[in-house]
């Protein structure tokens, strides 16, 4: 404590919830010491205070700052859109092959429920036919906007990657329950689920690359608006888990 400045042993003293109290006591100590006189702690304190409102007053700049271009970025569609980000842009156009190519799967999988369907009226189609028709319209639409980097197809290929982990992981589950398992030792070997298991996670990996943005915003939130939006989550998603599970 001796050698320190006279500034930085008033600092310790006017701020000691930010130190340990021997370091608070040790720097009460040596000021006594050195007798400073009471318009020279004034001084100090002054300086401190200037140096407290210089660092608020560039705080609040650029908190205004980050406003301003938080403003900026929702009106240029800028805040939901990951493409702005130049070294995306090989990753997406993978993501857009990727998706041709499971569209050429799904096309080649389901051709014979598409010949059929080309024979039988519409009305007759039920909820899983349409799923399919959707998805065989959707996956190429998706792929081509996702090339061109457009928000639309950030928000399809969301939607797809989405559903496609939530299919992983219920394949897994009901396997998991149908089965009746006690451990895992015994049930990938049986039911083979390798498969959906590496699935779901490389859904999931690219779900949570298409969102950086999002995912950035979430771990950068303080820790109240986190809780209020994970309960908003959980009350949207447990009841429809618990649907599923019954």
């Amino acid at each position: 404590m001796s050698q320190l400045p006279d500034l930085r042993l008033v600092k310790i003293v006017e701020y000691a919830s930010q130190y340990e109290a021997a370091a608070v006591e040790a720097a009460q100590a040596e000021l006594a010491r050195r007798c400073l006189e009471q318009w020279q702690l004034e001084e100090l304190k002054a300086i401190l205070r200037q140096e407290a409102a210089r660092k608020q007053s560039s705080k609040d700049l650029q908190d205004r700052v980050e406003r301003e271009m938080l403003v900026q970025a929702r009106s240029a569609g800028k805040l939901l859109n990951p493409f702005t980000e130049s070294r995306s842009l090989t990753i997406t156009r993978l993501l857009s092959l990727y998706l041709l190519a499971s569209w050429s799967y799904f096309l080649l999988k389901e051709w014979s429920l598409i010949t059929f369907l080309v024979s039988v009226p519409p009305a007759t189609w039920d909820f899983l036919v349409l799923w399919v028709i959707i998805t065989l319209i959707l996956l190429p639409v998706t792929a081509v906007l996702l090339w061109r980097t457009a928000i639309q197809g950030w928000i399809l290929a969301t939607a797809y990657f989405l559903q496609a982990c939530i299919g992983a992981g219920l394949s897994v589950y009901w396997n998991w329950h149908s089965m009746a398992f006690t451990s895992f030792r015994e049930f990938f070997p049986e039911t083979q689920v390798y498969f959906s298991v590496i699935q779901f996670f490389l859904n999931l990996a690219v779900l949570l690359y298409l969102n950086r943005p999002g995912v950035r915003a979430l771990f950068a939130m303080d820790r109240h608006r986190w809780l209020r939006s994970l309960a908003i989550a959980l009350a949207i998603c447990l009841p429809l888990g618990l649907i599923l599970i019954q």
